[in-house]
């Protein structure tokens, strides 16, 4: 019996094929023992796992809405149609040129809205997951990716087919190189603040009881349903606001077929500013989970 498993021994340690070759150490170490970049790298190895939890949650909003991943895109439509024609009448614009600015302006603001949402509940949220320590800490953060990115393009889907029936000539004239670029950036930069922004949550919890009223704030000073050039002089409220140029940076080549070149460079900037700063948090943010998520 001995003999057989010492054979047994030989065969996994010297006869295995390169198939079953041990794990690289960032695969097989507890989350706590991970530094940033592995902890990235195994969660983008673990995006199979995020998208069974993602769709998990789609089925748990699908039980509750009965809608599920068809939400983003009717919200959206409805919205265009209903409030998009309200807002035209009470800012006397034409329904044709208006439309196509607040749809696309809408669907992104509501998509970073949620996004934002899903930040400020990304602790409790990751509590689940604390009984698997070989998953990433960060795994929590690409199952909101999935939910940014998806939403995103169904909100966006939604806008262009609404577009297309008001204003098509809006989409004739549109640079779709630089639309998708804008939405790569833009939703790179996103993602890559969303631990930033939970650690904050999470240091300042009394920032959650005020969500709605954050949001309202940053939608009534951002030029979601009103042109930028309705600041004048005061056009620098704008300038100095992210959210604008993530807004921007997607509905400019659509909208006017231009090269955003100042809201592309703010988001590849949040995005090298994101990644310095998700450095100095990382530690602080696994921490959290077991001594701050579970207080």
């Amino acid at each position: 019996m001995t003999d057989r498993v010492s054979a047994d021994t030989d065969l996994t340690t010297t006869d295995c094929p390169a198939s079953t070759a041990p794990e690289p150490f960032w695969r097989r170490s507890l989350w706590i023992e991970r530094s940033l970049m592995e902890d990235i790298a195994l969660a983008l190895h673990q995006r199979r796992v995020a998208w069974m939890l993602y769709k998990a949650e789609i089925a748990e909003s699908r039980r509750s809405t009965g809608l599920g991943m068809s939400g983003p895109f009717i919200s959206t439509a409805l919205h265009m149609a209903i409030l998009g024609t309200v807002m035209s009448i009470v800012f006397g614009e034409p329904v044709e040129d208006f439309i196509p600015y607040f749809g696309l302006s809408f669907a992104i603001w509501q998509t970073l809205s949620a996004g934002i949402g899903r930040m400020a509940s990304a602790s409790e949220r990751a509590m689940r997951y604390l009984a698997f320590p070989r998953l990433s800490s960060l795994i929590i953060y690409m199952v909101d990716a999935y939910d940014y990115v998806l939403g995103l393009t169904a909100r966006m889907l939604s806008a262009l087919i609404i577009i297309a029936i008001v204003n098509p000539a809006v989409l004739m004239s549109a640079n779709i190189p630089v639309f998708l670029t804008g939405m790569i950036l833009a939703s790179l930069a996103v993602i890559v603040w969303s631990p930033i922004f939970t650690v904050v949550f999470n240091t300042f919890r009394f920032l959650r009881g005020f969500l709605p009223q954050i949001l309202l704030l940053i939608f009534l000073v951002t030029p979601i349903f009103y042109p930028v050039e309705k600041f004048s002089e005061h056009r620098w409220v704008a300038d100095f606001n992210p959210i604008f140029h993530l807004l921007e940076a997607i509905r400019a080549p659509l909208l006017y077929s231009t090269w955003p070149m100042t809201s592309l460079g703010v988001c590849a900037v949040l995005i090298m500013t994101g990644l310095v700063f998700l450095r100095l948090v990382h530690r602080r943010q696994r921490l959290a989970m077991v001594y701050g998520w579970l207080a």
